[in-house]
């Protein structure tokens, strides 16, 4: 069966194009004429751009302070808990940091080694949490789906203050180290 095209159906769709356009034409010049968009209508709740940014930003404001303050706590608590270690394992090792510098050790060798005896416990410490920040992560995003991890600056920000707080929470420990008198170290025990 062939299909037979009529000359004007062209012209025909052209026209009935041009005809909605005017129709909305029309509709738009009534719209803007309304008393709606000339500011008849009553204004519930006027407020100012500065309010409703307020209004939106508040609970992640919230957030930020709620998780900031228990990341504080948390920092406080590494800290506490490296410097208990170190001052435990110096009071321990008196004797030895005693016959070390009977035998000629330097003080500066014996601080730089309890520094970085506190430095590897707090490496050890931050190489965990992140293995199983990224195992809780895969699980949880298992049951919730918007989990995302922070970005890589904030995750070498967080790793390297708790690094820098281990190394000043170990200097405590470390000057008393350093300041063992050798004869006395050796009389104590």
């Amino acid at each position: 069966m062939t299909s037979i095209s009529h000359p004007n159906r062209k012209a025909g769709t052209a026209a009935c194009s041009c005809a909605r356009r005017m129709i909305r034409i029309r509709s738009f010049r009534n719209h803007a004429n309304s008393p709606r968009d000339r500011g008849d209508q009553p204004v519930e709740r006027a407020t100012t751009l500065d309010d409703v940014r307020a209004e939106v930003l508040t609970p992640d404001r919230l957030n930020a302070i709620v998780f900031g303050g228990f990341a504080t706590l948390a920092l406080l608590i590494s800290v506490v808990g490296v410097a208990g270690v170190l001052a435990f394992s110096v009071s321990g090792r008196t004797r030895e940091f005693g016959i070390r510098q009977a035998l000629g050790a330097q003080p500066r060798s014996i601080l730089t080694k309890v520094l970085s005896e506190g430095l590897v416990i707090a490496s050890v410490g931050v190489a965990a949490g992140i293995v199983l920040g990224f195992a809780l992560e895969r699980t949880i995003g298992k049951y919730i789906g918007e989990v995302q991890l922070p970005g890589t600056l904030p995750l070498i920000a967080s790793a390297v203050l708790i690094l820098a707080a281990a190394v000043i929470a170990s200097a405590l420990p470390a000057a008393r180290a350093a300041r063992v008198d050798p004869a006395e170290a050796l009389r104590s025990e």
